[in-house]
């Protein structure tokens, strides 16, 4: 992924303890898998940056403006139509394009959908804004706030982020990756967040901030249906002041924990 114009997400072990050996040897696994996929989101590019078509030309203006109507055109249709199934004919018929056109800028449908998957998940700085301008004790305005700011990015992409986590959920290689990355950014957040406030380990704090935003994303996924189905009962509103409430709890109880007795063996 191209992280312009932030900072490129970092493993919490520049915290203030060391990661215990586990928690090391996990992040270290999952630092090339981020590499792999700045590249695997920006196909289509020379080492240099430069955008290339499939004969590994480098896009002029004209070259570029049809890459962009392609990419536009994909977008429409899913967010038209989700449940459509692409091909590269529709996508260049909707740009009113030839259909040969399409596979001058990309080899695939899903080339094209991970380049908008990756600068669709260029969006989150506010959300992650939203959430470092929290307060940490009891600030449950501040975290309704990145809640709100959260939901709002997964609208503006909904059609996008919901083919991305289907193909993910199939565990489709750069789908995954994808998905892995854009989520890195809130989840280090988190871990910070959590482990600053003291009282849990950074193995710990990692953990929990990715149960947490595992919660909140699939909130911001499915909340809508959740309202619609509720309607007379709840609204988004209603669903996001809740998730702010317990998230604020959250954080500012961080070292809160419950030993948990060893279960049982199976058959025993």
């Amino acid at each position: 992924m191209a992280w312009r114009g932030r900072q490129k997400p970092k493993p919490p072990n520049r915290l203030t303890e060391p990661l215990p050996a586990a928690a090391s040897q996990a992040m270290a696994k999952l630092l090339p898998e981020l590499e792999r996929c700045e590249s695997a989101a920006s196909p289509g590019r020379s080492e240099a940056g430069a955008v290339l078509n499939k004969a590994g030309q480098k896009l002029g203006r004209k070259g570029l403006e049809t890459r962009t109507r392609l990419l536009a055109a994909t977008r429409a249709l899913l967010e038209r139509a989700p449940q459509t199934k692409l091909n590269p004919s529709k996508i260049a018929r909707e740009a009113d394009l030839a259909s040969q056109t399409f596979y001058l800028y990309f080899a695939d449908v899903e080339e094209a959908l991970l380049i908008l998957c990756a600068e669709a998940a260029e969006d989150i700085e506010p959300a992650v804004a939203a959430f470092n301008r929290a307060g940490t004790s009891g600030d449950t305005d501040g975290v309704y706030e990145f809640v709100q700011a959260y939901y709002d990015f997964w609208d503006r992409h909904r059609a996008i982020f919901a083919l991305r986590n289907y193909y993910s959920d199939n565990d489709e290689p750069r789908f995954v990756e994808l998905r892995t990355a854009c989520s890195m950014p809130v989840i280090d957040a988190i871990t910070n967040r959590l482990h600053i406030s003291g009282g849990i380990t950074p193995s710990q704090a990692l953990a929990r901030a990715v149960v947490i935003f595992s919660a909140v994303d699939r909130m911001a996924a499915r909340a809508h249906v959740m309202a619609a189905a509720d309607h007379r009962i709840l609204s988004n509103a209603d669903l996001m002041r809740a998730e702010a409430d317990v998230l604020s709890l959250i954080l500012e109880h961080p070292g809160y924990h419950r030993q948990i007795p060893d279960l049982p063996e199976a058959g025993a």
